[in-house]
């Protein structure tokens, strides 16, 4: 065996003197992935401090808007973790009636109802809370919830017997 067929060739020198064995190609693909990996933690921080990762922030929590009222509800929420949707009826009555769809029940358990309602009763629209009013508009409803299983939770809400109108909350795990 010829040892000029088994050498290696000779480690190139820089021009500061160094003498190493360098992946140039190889380490400018390193950086560049992990240039991109920044990119994508810091796009994953930012989503989680605007609130897409549930809990507090700008884009937790969105509001719809009807002729009876609004309804600030999670637009993102986490499993088993407590939230809370409020309703302000906007008409003057002396009763309200907050309509959730059977598909609501599916995805959250209502653990406190503030102020709790005058009667409670089921139908085929959903679950329907009848409240009092004597203070005239606003009228303020808070429902502390928990979801109860991850997934996307599409349910339909009504005021006082307008049309229902339909919310999405996407709970994560």
């Amino acid at each position: 065996m010829n040892t000029a067929d088994t050498a290696q060739p000779p480690i190139p020198i820089r021009d500061d003197g160094l003498q190493l064995e360098e992946h140039r190609d190889f380490q400018e693909r390193f950086w560049t992935v992990e240039r991109w990996a920044w990119v994508g933690f810091g796009l994953i921080l930012l989503a989680a401090l605007a609130g897409l990762g549930g809990g507090g922030g700008v884009l937790a929590h969105t509001t719809i808007t009807s002729e009876a009222g609004k309804v600030d509800y999670p637009r993102v929420a986490r499993w088993e973790s407590a939230d809370e949707v409020t309703v302000t009826f906007g008409s003057p009555r002396e009763e309200h009636r907050l309509t959730l769809s059977p598909q609501f029940s599916q995805y959250f358990q209502i653990e406190d109802i503030q102020p709790l309602p005058e009667r409670s009763l089921t139908s085929p629209a959903g679950e329907v809370m009848v409240f009092r009013s004597e203070n005239g508009p606003p009228s303020k409803v808070v429902l502390h919830l928990r979801p109860q299983r991850p997934g996307l939770a599409s349910y339909e809400v009504s005021l006082d017997g307008g049309d229902p109108v339909g919310v999405t909350t996407v709970v994560l795990p």
